[in-house]
């Protein structure tokens, strides 16, 4: 069964394909709806008119007939995954349990291994708090994907943060009694970051990222576990280089760029917050991510040499956080 109603978005279609129908018990007892063979598809991107977008609407209806017998042998940007979601019979009924984010990760289109990149030019930076992070280019597109399946398959949950919607991973963050940094200080420590960015890129580091992890967490920095469940990616070799969108290249660069005038960041990186006792006191919370472990190795080097270079140029000012628990966070699986 394939639903793309006349200028309804892929989000829409879901929401009202499982709203209208999932009190129905003629609809549960389809064989279609029992197999999980319901389809949602974004009708207004690829149906409501007449363009070049309805032979990718051609190529969705035959992904979702035929599966991958089809989208194995057609060009990816053939079947765009963000045109069409599998609507399997446990979304009728959604739940915040680590097996049904499984689950909604595990639906079609497939989420294939990708890899995460270092931001090209600042991929060592010291966010709003002072906290130290490892920026990526972009959220590559099989992580976009599973951020869409989220908000399209989990529409209750709380409104994202904007932290979330640039990748990267949190080093360190400052210890509660530190002084605030001058402006000298600053301009020390972006050269730290500088010094130690270049060298990264030059190694041409890539992390794999082969699963995502649905965790349930007792600190914020993921140091404390209560729950895990890996959900494995589809290997794909020719999604892994998959090239991350200008729209993610955007907004990474609009963060990173902040810092080109210190004088008009220092207070940012001054503000009062996201100190390590935040990241390490009793708050429980949900989270999809995906973790780093292992490093490559010469990243593993380069980040245990820039670590000894903040240390040095600032003894006891930030904590670092577990290598163990490095991660890329995608998505809070808080509810609303």
């Amino acid at each position: 069964i394939l639903i793309g109603p006349c200028g309804f978005s892929l989000d829409r279609t879901v929401k009202d394909t499982v709203t209208t129908f999932g009190t129905k018990d003629w609809w549960h007892s389809m064989r279609a709806v029992k197999e999980g063979r319901v389809f949602a598809l974004d009708g207004n991107s690829y149906y409501a008119r007449p363009g070049p977008r309805l032979l990718q609407g051609t190529a969705i209806m035959a992904a979702c007939m035929h599966g991958k017998d089809i989208t194995d042998m057609l060009p990816k940007d053939l079947v765009p995954p963000c045109g069409y979601c599998q609507i399997t019979r446990d979304m009728y009924d959604p739940d915040l349990s680590m097996e049904y984010v499984g689950h909604i990760l595990a639906a079609t289109p497939a989420i294939s291994a990708c890899t995460l990149r270092p931001h090209p030019s600042c991929c060592l930076f010291v966010a709003w708090n002072g906290v130290i992070v490892f920026v990526y280019r972009g959220f590559p597109p099989p992580l976009a994907l599973a951020k869409q399946r989220f908000d399209t398959c989990m529409p209750d949950l709380k409104g994202e943060n904007f932290g979330s919607k640039w990748p990267k991973t949190t080093l360190a963050a400052v210890n509660d009694d530190a002084a605030d940094l001058t402006l000298d200080q600053l301009e020390l420590l972006r050269g730290i970051c500088g010094e130690f960015s270049e060298k990264i890129v030059a190694s041409d580091v890539q992390i794999n990222v082969e699963s995502l992890s649905a965790v349930e967490y007792e600190c914020r920095a993921l140091e404390e576990l209560r729950n895990r469940t890996d959900i494995a990616l589809e290997s794909v070799d020719n999604d892994t280089n998959a090239p991350v969108s200008y729209q993610e290249k955007s907004r990474v660069d609009s963060v990173v760029e902040e810092w080109s005038d210190v004088a008009m960041y220092l207070p940012k990186v001054n503000a009062p917050g996201s100190r390590i006792g935040s990241y390490r006191e009793s708050s429980d919370g949900a989270t999809c991510v995906a973790f780093l472990q292992p490093l490559p190795d010469d990243l593993f080097r380069h980040l245990a040499d820039f670590r000894v270079a903040i240390d040095e140029a600032f003894p006891r000012r930030h904590a670092w956080l577990d290598d163990s628990a490095l991660h890329c966070t995608l998505r809070s699986l808080d509810w609303s």
